[in-house]
């Protein structure tokens, strides 16, 4: 099988081990990426606060590209670019604006192309009872907070629950693993205001590791390179901000079900990774047969002779 793939920016930059999980991550299913050639930014956030036509035009122009491409399929791991694609994808059937895309970017676009994230392709297309079936070294001793952040709500996204995903949480289990109650799973990290108001991203990001840390995760399942940097890179900022201590691993979903496959952490480019994962793994593959410990019954005040 072959599907087209719109890496982005962060892909192919800050977030390579989740650029490079991601293609080794398929093809251990059989599919090959076909990555389109000569793609753009999708614009991110800065095209749509600069020009609505540049945020639809920079995306519109990968479109077509991958059209011409004869693409039918396209992938995009990060769900801000998907997002974007979308909405260029939808205003193909406005003939105006899809006019006006093509003045622009020289380029027609029919809309026949499929667009997918990853959660959408791992569900709908390759299965969870084929996500199983690789399963070589079931990951027994993971207790992952499934953590979606803006995703439920971006435009195009294709979610089972808006308020109650369990899709990240369906592929944890797949791979052998435990996904644990999380009050946070769809909260916002802060996203891209890291620069512009560090302290707003901090504080979000710390109520979201404390959330994981008390549902008793020893790691983060993200599938936003966004989300990972916030809760991985600033992390010990978080830590120092606040007295607290995470020591909390933010691993990507497709890092997740290679580490079920038998990759290394090399492999995995865990060597990346602010918060090293190395304890993770060393726990990851042995179950916690731990018992859990009886509390005593406190006397609540009653008199006894």
């Amino acid at each position: 099988m072959e599907y087209g793939y719109f890496p982005g920016c962060s892909l192919t930059s800050t977030a390579k081990e989740y650029d490079e999980t991601v293609r080794a991550m398929v093809k251990s299913f059989g599919v090959d990426l076909k990555e389109i050639q000569d793609w753009n930014c999708c614009g991110a956030t800065p095209a749509g606060a600069v020009s609505e036509e540049a945020s639809l035009a920079l995306p519109w122009r990968n479109l077509a590209l991958a059209e011409g491409q004869e693409l039918t399929q396209v992938l995009s791991p990060c769900p801000a670019c998907h997002s974007h694609m979308c909405s260029s994808h939808e205003v193909a059937d406005d003939a105006q604006i899809a006019k006006r895309m093509e003045e622009l970017t020289e380029l027609s676009y029919s809309g026949k192309i499929e667009l997918r994230h990853l959660l959408d392709f791992l569900i709908e297309e390759i299965g969870i009872e084929q996500i199983k079936e690789k399963v070589t070294k079931p990951l027994l001793g993971i207790k992952a907070a499934c953590y979606y952040g803006c995703l439920t709500r971006l435009h195009g996204a294709k979610v089972d629950d808006r308020e109650r995903p369990i899709k990240i949480q369906q592929v944890v289990e797949a791979c052998g693993g435990t996904a644990v109650s999380f009050s946070h799973a769809t909260d916002c990290c802060g996203a891209s205001l890291v620069l512009s108001k560090t302290g707003t991203v901090l504080r979000l990001s710390n109520e979201i590791l404390a959330a994981a840390k008390r549902a008793g995760a020893n790691c983060v399942v993200v599938v936003c390179s966004v989300c990972q940097g916030n809760l991985d890179m600033r992390q010990k900022a978080i830590e120092k901000a606040y007295s607290v201590e995470y020591d909390l691993p933010v691993i990507y979903l497709s890092q997740l079900v290679l580490m079920s496959q038998g990759a290394s952490p090399k492999e995995l480019g865990f060597s990346k990774h602010f918060v090293k994962p190395d304890a993770l793994w060393e726990k990851a593959f042995v179950a916690d047969d731990t018992p859990k410990k009886k509390r005593k019954k406190k006397n609540r005040g009653r008199i006894t002779h």
